[in-house]
């Protein structure tokens, strides 16, 4: 306390010492307002601290907070964030159990790498409880129904329909396909479904996904068309590749995953789990697929077909889910195929001559540097549980044994519990691969002498599928029109015949037939044109010559598909439905029992010639561009 008798001095001097101190606390407390509670987001480079004499200070904060070090710039992109990287809690046994998920997962199955020990489980829904199944299966992007139906897509508006016939049918509507008085929809089976207005018994809006009327196939064109995938851009080939996965498209997964591991090879070792995965789900569709397919020929009787699918499987899949199935059900197919060798020769003869044509067409010719066609070698790839894929000559072991493959100078020998997936594959290099051309595909087909024709192959694969010389099988199939009758007390027995009548259509390409040809071209379409004759020069006001815009450029004949008459030309124009259904047609003429007929062309009503509008608007003739001037189609029936 100071007292009144204080000096002057002694007072300015308490306030000088107040002034100080509340200065000190009102800079401390702006400090403190200054720096947030929480500390933002970083600066890509940090700030540098302020020199301060504390050494002792800097080291505490040194050793508290180490400092951020500069990024490198030659380090590739981190790849698009998948479920699999995020540890999840799930509750297996009664336990919360720590882990990744493993993509893919479907309708039956997922996978789930322990934490602790790094051991992935393949654990069924079945086995979670209702809400924690709903959960888990959220986390690895599904939505399934009751009926264990996988959910896709979008949700929308679709509309059930109760017919007075008692059938109810759940549908899509689509409007702008729908006559005045009928619903149009389109359903999981048909595309589209017309019923008129006078056959439904009442109808209503129903919630629905766009799986409930798609395929996954229309839902992964959908995506490609709204936002299309760059080709360098290997994290959006990966989310494209989870995306499919989710949906169930597990052949574009694959191919999407491989493009992104192509473009950025770091991603390989990311994402091996993730390709096996997908390899397996893709395996256990194909396999699924083959297996009813194996079933469906049992009931019609056809085991000829049962037997070839059953073929498939354990060649490329001999250690599927099926396998303990399969081989209860191959005495069965076994004894029904020695019952009735003739029926499967000559029933598999049809499919198996289609298949071949189609695989002919769709194979690429595989050549060196001078156009020489490198000759094939045959080999396996097999690809292991644990995501191995290995490629040689196979030397030793069948399905569910032991595989001995030649590596290079390697004698590589795989277990057979390990092997997941065997395909055959040709092992061969070339430079390139080009299109087969037209001759060689019409030598191919109608060439019957030939052991590497298309009759050759037909019987050399039957012979194999039946285990049966190649010698009968030829035998059955050149005698299947034979018919052996009895006449006997009044009554005439036949043997039976198992040929079926088939039917074939050249189509566009009837004038390829042998003994057709194109009727020659109008002289306002042909070399003969005068307008080809006209000059297409003129002299500007200068002298100097100019294109003449007046005249215009005619196509070349020898370049055009409806012009030209060089079937190489013609050919190479063509869609695949095209070529192959010449191809077909003839087959049917060249390997089976053929029966021609001509039709009258639709376009021309067989006259060869349409009136098309010509330069100046006069109406000129021009060679028929279905039936390039002939006037008929021929369509083939054969058995």
């Amino acid at each position: 306390m100071l007292r009144a008798s204080d000096s002057r001095s002694d007072w300015v001097s308490l306030g000088r010492s107040l002034a100080g101190a509340v200065l000190v606390f009102a800079a401390a407390a702006w400090s403190a307002e200054e720096k947030p509670a929480t500390p933002e987001k970083k600066p890509a480079t940090p700030e540098k601290k302020p020199a301060t004499p504390d050494k002792k200070a800097d080291a505490a904060d040194t050793k508290a907070e180490p400092p951020k070090k500069e990024p490198v710039v030659d380090k590739p992109l981190p790849p698009v964030e998948s479920v699999g990287d995020r540890e999840e809690i799930i509750v297996i046994g009664g336990e919360p159990t720590a882990g990744r998920l493993v993509l893919p997962a479907n309708e039956y199955e997922f996978r789930f790498k322990l934490s602790l020990t790094a051991q992935v489980l393949t654990l069924r829904w079945a086995d979670l409880p209702e809400e924690e199944r709903r959960r888990v299966q959220k986390l690895y992007g599904l939505e399934m129904r009751d009926d264990n139906k996988r959910v896709f897509g979008e949700k929308v508006t679709g509309k059930r329909l109760w017919l007075k016939s008692g059938k109810t049918i759940d549908g899509l509507p689509v409007p702008e396909r729908a006559r005045p008085g009928h619903v149009v929809l389109r359903t999981a089976t048909a595309p589209v479904m017309d019923f008129a207005e006078s056959d439904i018994e009442r109808q209503e809006n129903i919630e629905s996904f766009e799986s409930d009327f798609f395929s996954a196939q229309d839902i992964y064109q959908k995506w490609i068309l709204e936002k299309p995938i760059p080709d360098k851009d290997a994290p959006a080939h990966l989310a494209m590749a989870q995306r499919c996965a989710k949906i169930g498209y597990y052949p574009k997964a694959i191919e999407h995953l491989q493009m992104a591991i192509e473009i950025d090879p770091q991603m390989k070792e990311r994402n091996q789990e993730f390709l096996a995965g997908l390899i397996a789900e893709d395996a256990k569709v194909r396999v699924k697929e083959l297996f009813e397919r194996i079933v469906t020929g049992m009931n019609r009787q056809d085991y000829a077909t049962a037997w070839y699918t059953l073929d498939q499987i354990e060649r490329n899949f001999p250690n599927s889910d099926y396998a303990s199935r399969l081989q209860s059900m191959k005495p069965q197919i076994e004894t029904g195929m020695k019952t009735d060798l003739t029926r499967k020769v000559i029933q598999m003869s049809y499919t198996i001559a289609s298949d071949l044509i189609q695989q002919r067409i769709f194979k690429k010719v595989r050549v060196d540097e001078k156009n020489n066609v490198v000759p094939s070698i045959p080999g396996k790839q097999v690809v292991t549980r644990q995501g191995h894929c290995f490629r040689g000559v196979l030397e030793s072991g069948e399905a569910g044994q032991d595989m001995v493959l030649r590596v290079g100078e390697t004698k590589l020998t795989i277990a057979a519990k390990d092997i997941m997936t065997v395909q055959d594959i040709d092992l061969s290099v070339a430079v390139r691969e080009i299109t087969p051309a037209f001759e060689d595909l019409k030598a191919y087909v109608c060439d019957a002498g030939r052991p590497d024709g298309l009759k050759g192959q037909m019987i050399a694969k039957i012979s194999q599928l039946l285990k049966e010389p190649e010698a009968k099988v030829k035998e059955i199939f050149e005698s299947r029109l034979a018919v052996d009758a009895t006449y006997k007390d009044g009554v005439l027995s036949k043997t039976a015949t198992y040929v079926t009548v088939r039917d074939a259509s050249y189509g566009r390409g009837s004038w390829l037939r042998d003994g057709a040809r194109p009727a020659p071209l109008p002289a306002n379409q042909g070399p003969n044109d005068p307008r080809r004759q006209r000059p297409n020069w003129r002299n500007n006001v200068n002298g100097q010559q100019q294109p003449n815009p007046n005249v215009p450029k005619q196509p070349d004949p020898d370049e055009s598909p409806d012009l030209t008459d060089d079937p190489v030309v013609w050919w190479k124009f063509q869609s695949m439905e095209t070529q192959l259904s010449v191809l077909r047609a003839m087959a049917a003429e060249k390997v089976f029992k053929a029966t021609v007929a001509d039709m009258q062309c639709p376009s021309c009503h067989g006259a060869g010639i349409i009136m098309v509008m010509g330069t100046g608007g006069n109406m000129e003739p021009n060679r028929c561009p279905q039936c390039r001037g002939i006037g008929v189609m021929f369509k083939v029936t054969y058995k």
